[in-house]
């Protein structure tokens, strides 16, 4: 039976929930609702779980194999498969529509029973309060994305907030929803 948790999204982690174990030590309350699903953090406050990391080409790629679905929508000729620069299943799926997203996260709130959607701007913006610098060209010397989890996660226990790629949020861009507001920045930025 999944857990019962008003929101999930797969684009984040917020402050992650600690726990003591024996020892004393804190730890993550990190859970999977499927084995195709994305790893998952529960966060003490508000009954909200968010992805520890950015959705995968592997993880994305479940989604298209079983509903063939999965639309191309670089600004270029490349492709979610094939954006333009190498990557395997652990780099952060490029190419992927507002629609599109919304379209993975039906897919897995059927396949799960639970729901997921993309975060709000507010959710991100909490869970992005001291982020370092991730995976951009400049750093990194890559023309790419980096895998999900390369630089290590921020203060709060969170990878790639910032760089790798531009992160849809469920809110419209001031009040045009024909626009959607992006947070994040990517390795190109």
């Amino acid at each position: 039976m999944p857990r019962s948790f008003d929101v999930l999204t797969t684009a984040l982690v917020l402050l992650p929930l600690l726990a003591a174990d024996a020892r004393g030590q804190q730890r993550l309350d990190v859970f999977r609702d499927c084995a195709q699903c994305p790893e998952m953090v529960a966060l003490p406050e508000g009954g909200l779980a968010l992805g520890r990391y950015e959705v995968t080409v592997g993880e994305y790629r479940q989604f298209a194999s079983a509903t063939g679905g999965g639309g191309d929508s670089c600004l270029s000729d490349g492709s979610w498969r094939d954006p333009g620069f190498a990557q395997t299943d652990r780099h952060p799926v490029a190419c992927v529509s507002w629609d599109d997203a919304q379209e993975y996260f039906w897919w897995l709130s059927r396949t799960t029973g639970a729901t997921y959607r993309l975060p709000t701007e507010e959710e991100w913006e909490r869970a992005a309060a001291g982020s370092q610098r991730g995976c951009d060209n400049e750093r990194t010397g890559h023309r790419g994305t980096c895998p999900v989890g390369s630089h290590g996660p921020n203060a709060a226990g969170l990878s790639d907030m910032v760089g790798n790629l531009w992160e849809w949020m469920e809110d419209c861009w001031e009040g045009d929803c024909g626009s959607r507001v992006l947070r994040g920045g990517s390795w190109y930025d």
